[in-house]
């Protein structure tokens, strides 16, 4: 696992920043944070709806906003990407895991998760808790199991997530 702070340049982080939270930009609801199988969450307490933003599916990008994360794309420079998505979940009451998952269950692929704004939700990889900060990145290998979560302190929690497979 990596975790690099200021990863972008300022004027390149605040340019993606300004126009992802702008009213400009589009959402998608998604009344689920991850997969889940029908029984789990008949026996879960609460499920947790998110709004998303696909950059990238399947190793094809439709979306017209593309442009606006090249900086970021260019930095991580990846050889192939299978996904970016954008993931916006609100803020609550408490602090609400959205559920431990993989991103993709193959080793060659590697996650990176971007943090767009400050706030008290996280990415919790086994038992550590990577606090979201603007302009923060994690990377990890793609199959291992984390989750996200909610958060307490800001309205919204906004991450681009990336699955990719690596140079190296």
């Amino acid at each position: 696992m990596q975790i690099i702070k200021n990863f972008l340049p300022e004027e390149q982080y605040k340019k993606i920043k300004q126009f992802i939270f702008s009213e400009k930009f589009p959402w998608f609801y998604n009344k689920d944070t991850v997969y889940r199988d029908p029984l789990e969450i008949l026996n879960k307490e609460q499920e947790i709806g998110q709004f998303i933003h696909f950059f990238y599916k399947d190793y094809y990008s439709d979306s017209p906003f593309i442009n606006i994360i090249s900086p970021f794309i260019e930095k991580i420079n990846p050889i192939s990407i299978f996904r970016i998505k954008l993931n916006l979940n609100y803020g609550t009451k408490k602090i609400i895991e959205t559920g431990y998952h993989t991103d993709i269950d193959d080793k060659r692929f590697k996650s990176a998760v971007f943090f767009l704004n400050e706030c008290d939700g996280y990415c919790k990889i086994k038992e550590e808790k990577i606090y979201s900060e603007d302009n923060k990145v994690v990377i990890f290998d793609s199959n291992t199991s984390h989750t996200g979560s909610t958060c307490t302190s800001s309205k919204r929690r906004v991450v681009l997530n990336m699955v990719y497979i690596d140079v190296k």
